[in-house]
């Protein structure tokens, strides 16, 4: 019945619905070549965070309650940084930036105040006051004790920190790049022997969108260049260029336009968009256009030579089609954002080049003029293949163990594979930000901050004097952690309050309950509310600590969360509640969550793919024959991984859910001919048959995907340079599978032809 069928449909696209066929596609893509061409960049990388509902509530609560976590450090490094021309040039600096759009507060040597002991109790006098002669010996005293200094200035005096909070404005994703750029433009103004560097997670952001800006310029022009020449080595025909390239090029503009019409943005993951469908619609092309040249040297007419390929290609053809869809629609369930477009939208751009592969081409084919000779095969391919064919059929158990035993060398590195997701570290070495944060984090607080929400579980105020003892002992413990730079909370602001106030010498906490009430009632009427707030909450009940970390990555991020765990638990103990949040803290939890999402993603690809196939082979000996080629790579892929060392993160831990559809392509493809001619009842020559037919396609079509995503690595980011080049290399273990594993488990189970 669906062979009936298919042969009507068959008939009716080379026949009357030809001409009304190819005038829908050209009206759907004149209609959708505007939104294509259109689409917007995601300025904000929001899609990137997998915020659940109660993680989103809190973090949005911790931003309207103590000021937004995105603080931009720019540094001013100079040798004679405290004279009056090195503090001179850092004011300026400072005023300078206070009046760039977008800027809320900005914080120095020079506008940084501190408390001493007056007629009447603590005073705020300036730190520093230019109008007089620099008096670096206060200056120096107050750096001695103040939480503050590693803030302000490196430990060899040369450089000053200026640390630059900005304003949250809903709606507009642009003012963070032109603030980036007017801090970056500061550079360029530097005094002779100044130098000034940026950092911070808005700066990472806005080059992040920046570098895809670049890629989108670059990759997508580079990988049409690639497949056009693989397509004319491949084909050795003008057409054999040009019509697999016109389809991609609809599949391309069709699947963008929708993404930008459904409101969807390009971010680090959905740029890969364009080059994946790119690849992928070409394979499916170059299949019916290498048997429809097998074909029609043979066909009464160009007519005849398309439907005879149909007919032998066009169920396998969807088949394949719709296994590549499903494996990619599998990343949509993924909890971030951005992976679940991905994953839906290369889906989609797969199911729109199928349609097209299976009605464009075909309506087309049935105009180019038939081919004089048979194509000639490369020789070296052809007796590659004969040599594959006869170590599968003569030597199936040989080819398993040596298969075996490669697979467990390689799977002993996947517990060598760590969940890691570095955002300084994905980026070029040679790139600005990373030498700028690089610079920054070796001599001041850190390039990278967790915060924590720190409350008593009875909900009253944090004013009691066990209460500060036991939250600054907290701190110092978590001080003390390795990656730990520096440790900011209201413990400091009390004791600092307490010295000037008493006129002690050192800065300590009170000693006596009502000395402690009595600093939290100067706070109470304080007129700095504004900066007193990003400490602790006006009803005194919640706290804020501020954990300044090197640049450092999710994975080692995880253990410094474990431990400051489990010394709240030693220190706090039951009666408080520490609540972890801020932009990097999202980071590495949607790092932690990565192996069970793509768990699950995999699972259920593996799961749709083997259904249908089973639905279609109807053989539960094929089905497991077709099983061990197709998760073989997938192991390869993880232990090489492991062993490469390169870390799982959002992009790599795509890679076994996209090629997992890939190749069943080639098993799906090399059954087919399999049943076809294993009717006569022999395996071995059934196998030698399929494997040099069928094999000739799969390694073309395997060597111009491989291609296709090698050209990924000249993008700028590491992840999707590690996906692009596991992908390919996945890719070509996939077809060495197919060409050897595969066959050889045939040989082996030798499943009755399917009827």
């Amino acid at each position: 019945m669906l062979n009936s069928l298919g042969a009507h449909l068959a008939g009716q696209i080379v026949g009357p619905l030809r001409w009304v066929g190819l005038a829908v596609v050209a009206a759907v893509t004149a209609l959708l070549c505007g939104p294509a061409l259109n689409v917007e960049l995601d300025w904000s990388n929001r899609s990137m965070n997998a915020l659940s509902a109660d993680e989103g509530a809190f973090y949005r609560d911790f931003q309207s309650t103590f000021g937004s976590d995105e603080v931009l450090v720019a540094t001013l490094t100079r040798n004679d940084l405290l004279s009056s021309p090195g503090l001179a040039e850092l004011d300026r600096l400072t005023r300078h930036i206070e009046q760039f759009d977008g800027v809320r507060r900005v914080m120095s040597l020079t506008n940084a105040t501190r408390l001493a002991a007056g007629d009447y109790g603590a005073e705020e006098r300036p730190l520093v006051d230019l109008e007089r002669p620099v008096d670096t010996a206060s200056i120096e005293g107050f750096l001695q004790g103040s939480p503050w200094s590693s803030m302000l200035i490196s430990a060899d005096r040369r450089t000053a920190g200026i640390a630059v909070e900005i304003h949250e404005r809903q709606g507009d994703d642009l003012y963070r790049g032109r603030l980036v750029e007017d801090l970056r433009g500061l550079k360029r103004g530097a005094e002779p022997g100044s130098a000034i560097h940026l950092t911070g997670i808005t700066a990472q952001k806005y080059d992040t969108t920046r570098f895809i800006q670049r890629d989108q310029r670059v990759v997508l022009p580079l990988s049409i260049l690639v497949m056009a020449f693989c397509l004319a080595v491949a084909t050795r025909r003008i057409s054999g260029v040009l019509l697999p390239l016109a389809v991609t090029g609809i599949s391309l503009l069709w699947t963008v336009g929708i993404y930008h019409l459904l409101g969807f943005k390009l971010n680090v993951i959905t740029s890969l968009l364009p080059p994946v469908v790119l690849v992928l619609s070409v394979t499916t092309g170059l299949h019916l256009l290498q048997e429809w040249r097998d074909r029609a040297v043979d066909a009464a007419s160009p007519r005849e030579a398309v439907l005879e390929v149909l007919r032998r290609l066009g169920m396998p053809v969807l088949l394949t089609g719709i296994t590549t869809a499903i494996g990619l629609a599998a990343l949509g369930t993924s909890d971030v954002p951005a992976v679940r477009q991905f994953g839906l939208f290369a889906a989609l751009g797969v199911t729109v080049s199928l349609f097209l592969n299976l009605t464009v081409l075909p309506a087309v084919l049935v105009w180019i003029p038939l081919p004089r000779s048979a194509p000639r095969s490369v020789g070296l391919i052809v007796s590659g293949l004969i040599q594959v064919a006869n170590w599968s059929v003569t030597r199936p158990r040989g080819v398993m163990l040596l298969a075996a035993a490669g697979t467990l060398l390689l799977a002993a590195g996947i517990g060598r594979i760590h969940n890691n997701t570095d955002l300084i570290r994905f980026l070029s070495p040679d790139a600005e930000l990373v030498k700028d944060t690089m610079f920054i984090d070796e001599r001041l607080v850190g390039a990278n901050s967790l915060e924590l929400v720190v409350s008593r579980r009875d909900a009253a105020p944090l004013t009691a004097l066990d209460d500060m003892n036991r939250i600054e002992r907290w701190m110092e413990r978590i001080g003390e952690l390795e990656p730990v730079t520096h440790v900011l909370g209201i413990p400091a602001v009390i004791a600092e309050l307490h010295r000037a106030e008493s006129g002690a010498e050192t800065t300590a906490l009170p000693d006596d309950p009502e000395d402690l009430l009595y600093c939290f009632d100067l706070l109470e009427a304080s007129d700095r509310q504004a900066e007193l707030r990003r400490f602790i909450t006006p009803e005194f009940d919640r706290a804020r600590i501020n954990v300044r970390l090197h640049a450092i990555g999710t994975h080692e991020a995880t253990g410094v969360l474990e431990q400051i765990e489990r010394l709240s638990g030693e220190i706090l103990g039951a009666g408080y509640t520490v609540h972890p949040t801020g932009s990097f803290y999202l980071v590495t939890l949607d790092s932690n969550r990565l192996v069970s999402t793509q768990l699950r993603s995999f699972g259920l690809a593996l799961a749709v793919i083997l259904g249908i196939m089973g639905l279609w082979f109807r053989s539960l000996t094929l089905l497991a024959a077709a099983l061990i080629p197709n998760l073989v790579p997938i192991v390869w892929l993880l232990g090489l991984m492991g062993w490469l060392g390169i870390d799982l993160s959002t992009a790599t831990a795509m890679v076994a859910s996209v090629v997992l559809g890939i190749a069943v392509d080639g098993t799906i493809h090399y059954l087919a001919r399999y049943c076809r001619e294993s009717s006569c009842g022999c395996s071995a020559s059934a196998i030698r048959q399929t494997t040099r037919g069928t094999g000739r396609v799969l390694v073309t079509a395997s060597l111009v995907i491989a291609l296709g995503f090698w050209v990924g690595a000249s993008g700028s980011f590491r992840p999707t340079l590690y996906f692009s080049v596991l992908s390919g290399a996945t890719i070509l273990g996939a077809l060495l599978c197919d060409l050897l594993i595969l066959p050889a488990c045939l040989m082996l189970v030798r499943p009755e032809p399917r009827s």
